[in-house]
Order: structure tokens, then sequence, then C-alpha cells
């Protein structure tokens, strides 16, 4: 709770002050331009340097494909599959379908939608986004984004232990 505690003070202390012009330039800044390109860019695949992006994108893109989702094609909307907002929404899905299929007590169902949890927290999540809220924390830019990427690698980092702590041992999703 303290830490909780001293994030949203700091946010509070930060975002006081600030216009939507000042907030809006530190945005742009830090995920999409920078100087001469993003110092923190959104995308896995732009901050796994060791792997192709184009791989990770259709890696990302066949977890979509196998439970029926898709990238929006709708003007306006479009982004990559590897951007941390789709990314987090899919983990989003998966929680909320596993909790559906507790509350129907569908055990196969409970299964098979905690392994996709690990199999994607695995394979994706918990390889860029601890990394990618550090560089943000680091970036001296608006704090505020950095307590928000901090927020959000806590939750991926507590989401892969919870999901680990439901699998029977040695219980793992298929290669």
């Amino acid at each position: 709770l303290d830490k909780k505690e001293e994030v949203n003070r700091k946010i509070q202390e930060d975002m006081a002050g600030l216009t939507f012009g000042d907030f809006e330039e530190k945005f742009v800044r830090i995920f999409e331009v920078g100087d001469l390109e993003p110092s923190c860019p959104p995308y896995e695949g732009l901050h796994r340097k060791d792997e192709d992006r184009t791989s990770i994108m259709l890696e990302v893109s066949e977890f979509f494909k196998q439970f029926g989702l898709s990238m929006s094609r709708e003007e306006g909307k479009r982004d990559l599959p590897d951007h941390v907002s789709a990314e987090m929404e899919f983990l989003h899905f998966l929680t909320f379908k596993e909790a559906q299929a507790g509350a129907e007590e569908t055990p196969e169902l409970l299964q098979g939608y905690v392994l996709a949890q690990k199999d994607f927290l695995d394979r994706h999540m918990t390889k860029w986004i601890p990394g990618f809220a550090d560089k943000i924390r680091n970036s001296g830019q608006i704090p505020f984004y950095g307590e928000l990427a901090w927020i959000a690698s806590a939750f991926v980092t507590a989401e892969h232990e919870m999901v680990q702590a439901m699998l029977p041992p040695g219980e793992s999703p298929p290669a």
C-alpha cells in the first residue's frame, strides 16, 4: 500500500502545473518521435533488438488469431500488434475469459486460458515490459509516465507469478 500511495503522490505532484501542451509534447518525445527517434517506443519488437521484429509481430498476431481476435482495420485506429496497448488488451481479454470460465465452472476452459496467459507472458510481455518501464522511468521526462510504466510492469510480473502458481508443477503451454 505504501508504494501505491507514493506512486499516487508522485503522479499528482508531476501533473500539477503541467499544461496539456507540456504533457502532449513529452508524450510525443517519449513514445512517438523524440529528437531523432522516440526514446521509449511502445513496441515490443523495438525493445527485443536481438530478434526479428516481423517474427515478433507475426507471433503476437497468431496469438490473437487463435482466440478469434485481430487488430482493428478501422481508419484512425490502426496500430501494430506488438504495441503495448494491444498486448495489454489481449492479456485483459484472456483474464476476462479466465474469470468467465471460472464463473461457469468449466475447468478445461479455465485451464486453457491460464495456460494461454502463461504462454503469452513467457514469450512476450515478461521479455520486454520491465525493461520498457525502466527505460521510461530513467528517461527524465514527465515522471507520470514512469510511474504508469512501473504499474504496468508490476502488473505483468504479478500476473505471471499468479498464473505460474495456478498451474500444476511441470505444466506448461505447448511449444
